[in-house]
């Protein structure tokens, strides 16, 4: 929701179900390594002597020491825990890469997702710390420390991300150059903005270029736009409702409260639908194996064919596509599309270390209080139409108090602060040029621009 990525669901198709289990439950099988690692909860409050521990994975078994320099790759935890599936198996790019330059390879959590709680909770007084500023000093105080610990030879360190940790991979370099020697911003949003029309956009591009790319699919872009301009018509209509209500079983259905209700469910419900699109699109073109790139695999070809099955009208189409994502990993075709927006708020509001809801609430506090990046569909240009508004990606903090509090408006999240030089905020894009920067079709590289790239020798 809200644009958070799905790396790790899907990260766990190119293995298998039943290996990244074995993975998650015995990593030493994989030589893989855990442990702690004290960090300050905050790093320029001199009076603060709060304590926390950060989750920290590692392996050695490509690494060498080399004369020239060690090399040590990092790959950065985001919005969510860090799996061990990213560092067990080594048909990822990074673990690749790994290989080919023996480096010795850590993955690091972000505070506040997975096990790595530098609070009690996160109630919106405990979110304060949870800012790339402090994570990004995570980093400065976590590198020195592990060059000591293992005593690497002048180590040559490169840190990897993509999507968000691709924007603090690019930010390390522009915060604190001297501890990395160049990094991988993978498809990352390089400065903050709330209408992020622009990952629709890409959305649409990557559907035309299948499209002109196999003929057989040749329909697909424009198949696609008919079918969400005729959803989005038919929530108008009591006949339009009831066809898409007994397609998707829509839970509450569309249309039982018409006066107060109806446009908020309505749009609801075509979010869901283009949620569906977003998570196939958004990791087709990341080159991780069989799970995408596969002829039958979860990818924007597999969407296109179930996009021009005319044996099927608009809206069966459409719900094709979503039983089909919903139902990859169990192999269950949902019985109903769940579509009560007040309980995901209220789902929202748990302030709970390990709870379900715990990385959505540190991802909407980061995407509200820094970034923005909520997509939308305001471009009206795209096949999708104007099914999603920045007026419902931003309702969720418009409504005082539900998810984050008072302190947390919806005027907050619109305006943002006031960019600074070298922030997150700051349109700047020359400043990261140190950083490799890795684009293509996937949604999140639909923001940067004109970005100056250099190589970095290892």
């Amino acid at each position: 929701m809200n644009g958070i990525p799905l790396r790790d669901h899907y990260a766990r198709q190119i293995v298998g179900s039943d290996a990244a289990e074995d993975c998650m439950k015995t990593p030493q099988k994989y030589n893989v390594n855990i442990f702690n690692f004290t960090q300050p909860q905050d790093h320029f409050d001199p009076n603060n002597n709060i304590t926390w521990q950060q989750q920290v994975q590692w392996r050695n078994d490509s690494f060498k020491s080399q004369d020239s320099g060690d090399i040590i790759f990092l790959l950065l935890g985001g919005e969510g825990p860090i799996q061990t599936t990213w560092i067990c198996f080594t048909n990822y790019t990074w673990t690749k890469l790994a290989q080919q330059h023996n480096a010795f390879m850590f993955q690091l959590e972000h505070r506040y997702f997975g096990t790595s709680a530098p609070t009690s909770d996160m109630s919106v007084a405990n979110l304060k710390w949870l800012t790339t500023e402090q994570a990004m000093a995570d980093l400065n105080q976590f590198i020195p420390a592990m060059n000591k610990q293992f005593g690497f030879n002048k180590p040559k360190w490169v840190a990897f991300g993509g999507s968000y940790p691709g924007t603090l991979a690019a930010l390390l370099r522009m915060s604190y150059p001297n501890i990395t020697n160049g990094n991988i911003a993978s498809s990352a949003p390089l400065w903050a903005k709330v209408d992020m029309w622009e990952y629709a956009e890409k959305m649409d591009q990557a559907i035309l270029w299948t499209s002109q790319n196999n003929a057989s699919l040749a329909n697909c872009h424009s198949e696609t736009q008919k079918a969400f301009i005729y959803a989005k018509n038919a929530t108008y209509y009591d006949t339009g409702r009831a066809e898409l209500n007994k397609a998707f079983n829509i839970t509450p259905p569309l249309g039982t409260n018409p006066n107060t209700t109806m446009n908020l469910d309505a749009t609801n419900f075509l979010r869901t639908i283009f949620h569906s699109f977003q998570g196939i699109i958004q990791y087709t073109f990341d080159n991780r194996g069989n799970a995408t790139i596969n002829a039958n695999g979860l990818n924007v070809n597999s969407l296109c064919v179930r996009m021009v099955d005319t044996s099927k009208s608009l809206v069966e189409r459409l719900y094709s596509v979503y039983a089909w994502e919903q139902s990859w990993d169990s192999g269950l075709i949902p019985s109903s599309l769940n579509n009560d927006y007040w309980a995901g708020i209220a789902f929202a509001r748990n302030t709970q270390f390990g709870s379900d809801a715990a990385a959505w609430r540190g991802w909407m506090w980061l995407c509200c209080n820094e970034f923005g990046w909520l997509p939308t569909t305001d471009n009206t240009y795209s096949i999708f139409g104007e099914i999603l508004p920045l007026g419902v990606q931003t309702l969720s903090y418009r409504t005082d108090p539900l998810i984050h509090g008072a302190l947390l408006g919806g005027a907050h999240c619109v305006d943002m602060y006031p960019y600074t030089k070298g922030s997150p905020n700051s349109p700047e894009p020359d400043t990261v040029a140190a950083t490799i920067q890795i684009a293509g079709m996937r949604p999140w590289s639909g923001q940067p621009k004109d970005i100056r790239v250099r190589t970095c020798d290892l």
